[in-house]
């Protein structure tokens, strides 16, 4: 203070003036408008392709300070469940407890975090400026798997249709090593050209499930399989295949039961070769497949002689994908001989000079038989007014029965006994029994009772004459020709 009365003696009085910065810096956490609501949301940091942790440089808040500098100290904490233990070390339960997960200092050099696992965790600010002022604040954020998973197809996937008309083909077998960097939750799959309804083929997709099923309609069309992989975050991603269906099961041939006939109970146009008469006589065999199949009948194997023998009736089975059965499948029809013909020797005759031509052999096939006729004449001279005799032998094969070795079978001239021989004609009539009958006519039964009994000089009993036990097909007979001038 200075007197300029007195302007040599002054006074000094020293005055201490504190300016000083008592507020603390305002701080704001990091954020993102994710919603565009016009309001910052916590931050949310992706999971790496490799791993199901996070790295990323860790943002710094907001910060401001009406007076000077600041530091900040960053951590990233976490909450996590803990065990309550007592006293005898014993789990009584679970409380909260916050960890520290990483620390960046205020001067760090590098703030890139690595490892920050899924969840919801917590960045905590404490801001200091020059004057000592300190300001905390912990931010939410989060941790997230938002990577969609590897999906990897089979494409050398071969699918053939099965038994029961069907193929199904898990999730598992068209999947090919599909990974996710966290969890995969599930993998599921679908197909095109599906009926969703009838549940076959169509013309949509069938819903995502753990399988698809496959059919016979299948089989020769290119279908896509789509396969998708979903992880525990959701996250999808997905591959396909196209396959085409195939069907190699051989389908199976039944043959119908072997059969035994006779001769004479097949048609009189019978042809061992004519297929379609066999499967009306015989019936037709059956094919079984997974997805439809026909039978078909081949040329049969025939060894027949005068209509019996055997007949091996061979079959085979093709699907409608030309698959064939393998399997043996034929019917044995073995038709039994049976023979049954009728035989007439005609009357001895008398003829003028000239060629004569009496009556000659006549006969029918009823069976299994086929017959022949043959005859040799011997002259003689005449014993009586006649100019000549003539002995004709008449000789019948059936070649059928006869074994070319064996003798005939003489049939007498006299065979009703009236010592009148040649007198009439001579029936002989070979049944199914094996029995030769010798008879007047071509009814050697009971019913038709001829001759009567006292017309059989020789056996007396009626409806033939004689009755043998003869199978051996060669008859000879002897007609005398009278022949006159």
């Amino acid at each position: 203070i200075v007197d300029w009365c007195d302007p040599i003696n002054f006074y000094t009085y020293p005055q201490v003036i504190k300016v000083g910065d008592f507020t603390k810096p305002s701080v704001i956490c990091p954020g993102y408008d994710y919603d565009w609501d016009g309001t910052l949301d916590p931050l949310v940091f992706s999971t790496s392709p490799f791993a199901c942790t996070a790295g990323f440089e860790v943002p710094l808040p907001e910060v401001a300070d009406n007076c000077s500098s600041w530091e900040v100290y960053s951590e990233i904490v976490t909450t996590v469940e803990v065990d309550v233990v007592d006293q005898y070390g014993q789990i009584t339960g679970t409380t909260l407890d916050t960890i520290v997960v990483r620390v960046i200092e205020w001067d760090a050099a590098s703030r890139f975090v690595s490892g920050i696992p899924t969840g919801n965790h917590m960045f905590y600010y404490m801001v200091q400026d020059d004057c000592g002022n300190k300001t905390e604040v912990y931010c939410p954020f989060s941790v997230a798997d938002q990577i969609e998973p590897t999906a990897v197809c089979d494409d050398e996937l071969h699918i053939s249709i099965a038994g029961g008309d069907f193929a199904r083909v898990f999730a598992d077998d068209i999947d090919e090593g599909s990974w996710d960097n966290c969890e995969i939750d599930r993998i599921e799959v679908r197909r095109n050209l599906f009926d969703p309804i009838n549940y076959t083929c169509g013309n949509s997709f069938s819903l995502w499930g753990d399988y698809v099923d496959f059919f016979c309609c299948d089989v020769g069309v290119e279908i896509e399989i789509q396969l998708r992989v979903i992880d525990k975050a959701g996250n999808i991603n997905t591959c396909w295949l196209n396959i085409t269906p195939e069907e190699k099961v051989r389908p199976y041939c039944e043959a119908p039961h072997n059969v035994d006939t006779d001769c004479t109970d097949l048609p009189y146009d019978f042809d061992a070769f004519d297929t379609a008469q066999l499967q009306d006589l015989f019936g037709m065999a059956t094919a079984t497949d997974n997805c439809g199949a026909t039978a078909e009948e081949l040329p049969p194997v025939v060894d027949l002689e005068c209509g019996f023998g055997r007949i091996i009736r061979r079959f085979r089975a093709t699907d409608i994908h030309g698959n064939q059965s393998v399997n043996f499948c034929q019917q044995v029809v073995d038709i039994k001989e049976v023979h049954n013909f009728e035989i007439k020797f005609p009357e001895d005759a008398e003829a003028i000079c000239g060629v004569a031509d009496p009556d000659s052999v006549t006969y029918e096939e009823i069976a299994c038989d086929l017959l022949a006729v043959n005859h040799t004449d011997e002259f003689f001279s005449a014993s009586g007014d006649e100019c000549y005799k003539i002995f004709r032998t008449w000789k019948v094969i059936n070649w059928c029965q006869y074994d070319g070795e064996g003798d005939p079978l003489v049939i007498g001239r006299d065979e009703d006994c009236d010592n009148n021989p040649g007198d009439e004609c001579v029936w002989v009539l070979h049944r199914p029994n094996g029995y030769t009958y010798i008879d007047r006519d071509d009814d050697e039964t009971e019913p038709n009772n001829v001759p009567l009994a006292f017309q059989n000089i020789c056996q007396g009993f009626d409806d033939f004459w004689r009755k043998v036990d003869y199978d051996g097909g060669f008859y000879q007979y002897t007609q005398i020709i009278k022949v006159y001038d």
